[in-house]
């Protein structure tokens, strides 16, 4: 029973006490444990590409990238330990040589076999089938599966299984013909088709359950690094995450003499041997070498679109040479394959897609950006492209890669979220914080002899309705003049409750001193018609003050708050309108025809 406790705390942990916002807040207790300063020991797999692997810098993978993000901002200290796979991690985690270790499959079973707590999955990607090149995907049955030992349940046919130590050794398997396909998540799939060594693997999409990559921490470490963990999971953006999976899967190779000789031996024989007899049989094979690498080429691009079909993002190269753009688009349903589009970006091409993707390619070498573009379908979407530019040997941009999320609906909830935050609770209106600044920034767009007005508006009596009525009637009310506030104003214009029974209104472009009055008058008058008992019917008090270029948001509304209290003492159930000073004394104080006054 103890062996289990740790998993379920975990998944307790996850779904009640894990927030998903990009800042990681630790709590007292977890601040006093990262102080202690204690360098954690965690076990890195060897030969895990591309999670956790060596190469010849040492450590390197997704998951030491994304340690490193963790100290960077916990100021959590690890120290890497190399281990060679599943059995030496037992025993090192038993043994208390670790206390933890940088990536695991995200699996109950394994995680009790090794002795450790999960934390929750800080990758999540699709198994796909790797198959060796010269294997007919149709044929599959009775073929020869290579799969990892103690890794828990494979998925596919369990019949004719080929064990091997490692996943390397599985892929490494089937490139060489020993083994017939075996699978892996999408991440590794991409890192070792992108590898010019495995040219003899291709790759065909699954549908199986996801894949997850997640830390495990021993079992005698505090739960404290268990939730500063959970806590920095949840914190790492998408983006951030999506940077460290495309820095450690994109290959870019390097050809050096010794390389080609190794992956061309009977070549180079040949062409030092037809050195020796004469200049023409050095030139058939030149002849011969440009066919072949074409050919590769284009089992390179074959490879890449199967890449490229495993996910439903597009992807892009950018040749500065050429001055081309290439897109990829993903399947649909109506197309089972990768669609490639190609536009020259002279000075009728740049807007095909539109330029704000070519600024920023060559305004940077590599980031992630999102913004507004018009797209492939020729409407306007809202795209999150991330870009790495390629250099030559002199330094100079050769080629950009990248890939283009549509992020529409993401931006439709920052909306929707931002909107909601902006609105009073009970009337949909805005609230007090919104108006106003909404009020300042038109105040501030005055200009010349544009004018416009602020209404500040109290129903009267409204302590009596709550009192007499109830307050579920109060609201009932207050719901009722905010919708007819809506209707009766332009939707450029303001409207708001800063709180209680008073709203607010800022009209745009009020065209005269008379169409204001006809507005106020013309408001009143309807609020009479809102019914709130037998006999009884709704009134408001209204006070009313013009802007005009340069009015000031507290000086206006002081006005009109003025106004208002003197519709209050002359009886309620009117309005009263201040003029600015410019205007009040030329005019001076009148009444207009419903006894409503004009106030300097």
């Amino acid at each position: 029973m103890s062996r289990r406790t740790p998993i379920f705390s975990t998944t307790l942990y996850e779904k009640y006490f894990v927030p998903e916002y990009n800042e990681i807040l630790l709590s007292d207790a977890e601040s006093a444990y990262v102080g202690e300063g204690r360098t954690l020991r965690v076990g890195v797999v060897t030969n895990r590409p591309p999670y956790q692997f060596m190469d010849k810098k040492g450590f390197a993978g997704i998951s030491v990238d994304f340690l490193q993000y963790i100290a960077e901002n916990t100021g959590l200290q690890f120290e890497l330990v190399p281990v060679t796979g599943t059995q030496q991690q037992e025993q090192l985690i038993e043994s208390g040589a670790l206390d933890m270790m940088a990536g695991i499959t995200y699996d109950y079973q394994l995680a009790q076999t090794l002795g450790v707590a999960m934390t929750r999955p800080y990758l999540s990607t699709q198994y796909v089938l790797i198959l060796n090149d010269a294997v007919n995907e149709q044929e599959m049955s009775g073929r020869r599966l290579a799969v990892v030992k103690n890794l828990g349940v494979q998925p596919g046919d369990a019949e004719n299984l080929v064990y091997f130590d490692t996943i390397d050794e599985c892929i490494r398997a089937v490139n060489r013909g020993e083994a017939d396909a075996t699978y892996v998540d999408a991440s590794t799939a991409q890192y070792y088709i992108n590898h010019p060594e495995y040219n003899q693997l291709k790759v065909i999409s699954q549908i199986h359950d996801q894949w997850q990559l997640c830390f495990g921490v021993a079992k005698s470490q505090t739960r404290h690094l268990l939730s500063i963990l959970n806590k920095a999971i949840a914190s790492v953006p998408a983006d951030q995450m999506q940077a460290f999976v495309y820095d450690n899967t994109m290959y870019q190779q390097q050809i050096t003499l010794w390389s080609f000789i190794q992956s061309h031996p009977a070549e180079v024989v040949a062409v030092v041997l037809a050195f020796l007899l004469c200049i023409v049989a050095l030139l058939l094979i030149w002849m011969r070498q440009r066919v072949k690498a074409n050919r590769k080429m284009a089992l390179d691009l074959k490879k890449h679109l199967q890449i490229y079909s495993l996910v439903n993002d597009y992807f892009i190269e950018y040749d500065f040479q050429a001055d081309t753009l290439m897109v990829t688009s993903p399947a649909t349903d109506q197309e089972d394959s990768v669609k490639i589009h190609t536009y020259s970006c002279g000075d009728a091409g740049e807007d095909i897609v539109g330029g704000g993707i070519l600024d920023y390619i060559r305004a940077h070498d590599q980031g992630v950006v999102e913004m507004e573009q018009r797209w492939l379908d020729g409407q306007n979407h809202w795209l999150r492209l991330a870009v790495k530019t390629v250099h030559d040997d002199e330094g100079n941009p050769a080629y950009t890669i990248g890939k283009v999320t549509m992020i529409d609906e993401e931006k439709r909830e920052q909306e929707l979220l931002i909107e909601q935050a902006q609105q009073d609770g009970l009337t949909g209106v805005l609230n007090a914080r919104a108006v106003r600044l909404q009020v300042e920034q038109n105040l501030a767009e005055l200009s010349g002899q544009e004018s416009g007005a602020l209404l500040l508006i109290d129903i009267d009596n409204f302590k009596s309705i709550n009192d007499t009525f109830g307050h579920m009637r109060g609201d009932e009310i207050l719901k009722k003049v905010a919708g007819l506030l809506a209707r009766s104003f332009r939707s450029n214009d303001v409207v708001g409750r800063p709180g209680g029974d008073e709203f607010i209104v800022y009209m745009r472009n009020v065209r005269d001193l008379r169409d204001l009055q006809d507005k106020c008058g013309d408001l009143c008058g309807k609020v009479r018609k809102i019914k709130i008992a037998s006999g009884r019917y709704a009134t408001i008090s209204l006070g009313a003050a013009l802007a005009c270029s340069g009015s000031d948001y507290v000086e206006v509304y002081e006005r009109a708050d003025k106004a208002l209290y003197q519709a209050k003492e002359k009886g309620r159930d009117r309005y009263e309108i201040a003029l600015p000073e410019s205007v009040s004394e030329a005019a001076g104080p009148k009444e207009d025809a419903g006894g409503r006054g004009l106030e300097s």
